[in-house]
């Protein structure tokens, strides 16, 4: 509990962790505020209109779409240790590596799911009140809310212990964060337009499914009909963290700090 709290002092003293929450609730405002004006003003995309009750989920859903920043913040977590130099200070006063490593997983779970719930809360009323300047809009379905918040919770989560494992096992936090947004911004998005069937499989497809999301648009190629359901989805999110977690685990308890 020690180490916990003094993780949390680190976290919360830092300007660049509530830059990280306004710049998450600005990306999901703006993709949750933007999303019925592109729709309205493109029907020939194939998604569907605002008075579908599939495209107003995805419109909310949007909201959910800035956990980008839960995962930079998981890398600022562990590689900010190497880059300022506080590594050795922080492993000779906790001498047991793995107690630092759980307190640092245990505080970027609580941290990302808060700022994903914040983000998304943001981005869910930003699209509410750009609906409401839309004549015909459909309603949400009842699953909407809660499929929303349970992924946003999740997926800040998982993705910013996945961050601290990142940002373990590269040390160094200018490549941490570049790496992650390359996969996030460039591979992942490849992997869903190109190879759906393996794209389902991404952190991006995984939250997609816990959402439940009902898009189809064969002239752009994209369809969520054979995506994991919600359950699933969590699960095959939960196994990347537990995984890269283990594997970070078991190379920082045995390399050198500089």
């Amino acid at each position: 509990m020690k180490l916990f709290k003094s993780e949390w002092r680190k976290l919360t003293y830092s300007r660049s962790t509530y830059g990280l929450i306004l710049a998450a609730a600005v990306l999901a405002s703006i993709g949750s505020g933007v999303m019925p004006y592109v729709i309205n003003k493109n029907p020939g995309m194939g998604f569907g209109t605002l008075a579908d009750s599939n495209i107003i989920d995805s419109v909310y859903g949007k909201a959910a779409g800035a956990y980008i920043f839960a995962l930079i913040l998981g890398v600022l977590l562990m590689a900010g240790e190497f880059r300022h130099g506080t590594a050795v200070a922080t492993f000779l006063a906790a001498p047991k590596r793995s107690h630092v490593f759980v307190a640092k997983i245990s505080l970027a779970a609580i941290a990302g799911a808060l700022m994903q719930l914040i983000a998304t809360g943001v981005g869910m009323i930003t699209a509410a009140v750009v609906l409401s300047f839309y004549d015909n809009v459909g309603s949400p379905t009842d699953t909407m809310l809660p499929n929303t918040l349970l992924a946003a919770v999740i997926s800040g989560a998982v993705l910013a212990v996945l961050g601290v494992a990142v940002g373990t096992l590269l040390r160094n936090q200018m490549i941490g964060v570049v790496s992650v947004l390359i996969w996030m911004f460039i591979v992942e998005p490849i992997l869903i337009f190109t190879l759906p069937d393996i794209g389902k499989w991404s952190l991006t497809g995984a939250i997609s499914g816990m959402l439940a999301l009902n898009i189809s648009s064969p002239r752009l190629g994209v369809s969520t009909d054979n995506y994991l359901d919600p359950v699933s989805a969590a699960f095959l999110l939960l196994g990347y963290g537990a995984v890269f977690s283990v594997a970070a685990l078991l190379t920082t308890l045995r390399r050198d700090i500089d």
